[in-house]
C-alpha cells in the first residue's frame, strides 16, 4: 500500500513538473530550482510520519519521474540536460532522506542552497560542456557566399577576428540572444581587430526581402549578412541549428558551437573566447 501511495505522488511529481514548464515557459534553470526543492520537501512531508525510514520509499517516490526522464533522454536530442535530471534528482531525495533519518533542521536550508547552485551555475555548465566540448578548432574556414541587403557579397575580412552569429526567422532563442549579440557589438566596435556579424541561414521561410524588414524593424547595430544558400552552410560547416557561433581568426575556424553569454556560466563564454583570441 506504501508503494503504491508513493508512485502515486511520484506520478503527481511529474504533473508539477511539467506545470513548472509551462510556468516558466522551458526556463531549465528555473525548472530545475523548482523540481529538485519540490522531490526534497514533498518527500520530507510524505515519509515524516513512516514508522521506519527506508531509501527504498524515497526511491519509490522518484521513480516515475526517473523514468519519464530516462524515455525523454533516449527519444530526445538533449540528453545531456535530462542526464542531469537523472542525477540530482536522486541527490535531492538522498538529502530528504538524510534529514528524516537525523531530523537536523539545518539540512533543510543547505539542500535548498545547494539546489539554487546547482541550477545558475552547475547545471548550466555541465550542459554547456557536453554540447560546446568540441567547440575549440584550428581549422580553415572555407568560402561561403554571403550577401549585403542589396545582394552585392560580402568579403570577411580574414586578418581579424569575425564572429558569426548563424540565425533563422524560425529560431525564437536566436531573437532572445539579439541584444547579447548588440551588447557584444557595442563592446568591442571601437575594436578594429573584431567584427561580428549576424548572419541570416535561409530556410524555406525565410524570405530575402521578410528578413531584411525585420531585422530593420528590430533596429539593432550590429552588422548584418545573409548567406545565399542554405546547402552551402550545411556542406561546408556542418551545422543547421541555431543558434550557432563561430569565430574565426587569421582564416581559421577556432571556436563552432554554441553562442552562450549566460552571465553565470563557467565556461565556453562567447566574450570570453574573443578576448582569449585577442591575447594571442
Amino acid at each position: 500500500m506504501k508503494k503504491r501511495k508513493l508512485i502515486l505522488i511520484g506520478i503527481a511529481l511529474i504533473l508539477l513538473y511539467i506545470l513548472f514548464g509551462v510556468i516558466t515557459d522551458g526556463n531549465h534553470k528555473l525548472m530545475i530550482l523548482l523540481t529538485l526543492s519540490s522531490v526534497f520537501l514533498i518527500t520530507i512531508y510524505f515519509l515524516k510520519n513512516f514508522d521506519e525510514t527506508k531509501y527504498k520509499y524515497c526511491f519509490f517516490l522518484i521513480a516515475p519521474m526517473l523514468l519519464l526522464f530516462t524515455i525523454a533522454g533516449f527519444l530526445g536530442n538533449d540528453f545531456s540536460r535530462t542526464l542531469q535530471y537523472l542525477i540530482f534528482i536522486p541527490v535531492s531525495s538522498l538529502l530528504a532522506y538524510g534529514y528524516l533519518k537525523k531530523r537536523y533542521i539545518l539540512i533543510i536550508p543547505l539542500a535548498l542552497i545547494a539546489f539554487y547552485c546547482i541550477a545558475n551555475y552547475l547545471f548550466n555548465t555541465i550542459f554547456i560542456f557536453v554540447s560546446n566540448k568540441d567547440a575549440e578548432k584550428n581549422i580553415n574556414f572555407p568560402a561561403i557566399t554571403l550577401l549585403e541587403h542589396n545582394k552585392k557579397r560580402v568579403y570577411l575580412k580574414m586578418d581579424k577576428i569575425i564572429v558569426l552569429d548563424f540565425w533563422s526567422t524560425s529560431c525564437g532563442i536566436c531573437f532572445e540572444k539579439f541584444p547579447d549579440l548588440e551588447e557584444l557589438h557595442n563592446k568591442y566596435k571601437e575594436n578594429n581587430r573584431v567584427e561580428i556579424y549576424a548572419v541570416n541561414f535561409p530556410l524555406k521561410r525565410d524570405k530575402f526581402n521578410t528578413t531584411i524588414k525585420i531585422l530593420d524593424s528590430i533596429g539593432y547595430k550590429f552588422k548584418k549578412v545573409y548567406a545565399q544558400s542554405s546547402s552551402e552552410i550545411e556542406n561546408k560547416l556542418h551545422f543547421n541549428t541555431f543558434p550557432h557561433l563561430i569565430i574565426i581568426k587569421d582564416g581559421k575556424i577556432r571556436y563552432d558551437g554554441m553562442f552562450e553569454t549566460e552571465k553565470n556560466t563557467l565556461i565556453f563564454s562567447t566574450e570570453a573566447e574573443i578576448d582569449k583570441l585577442l591575447k594571442e
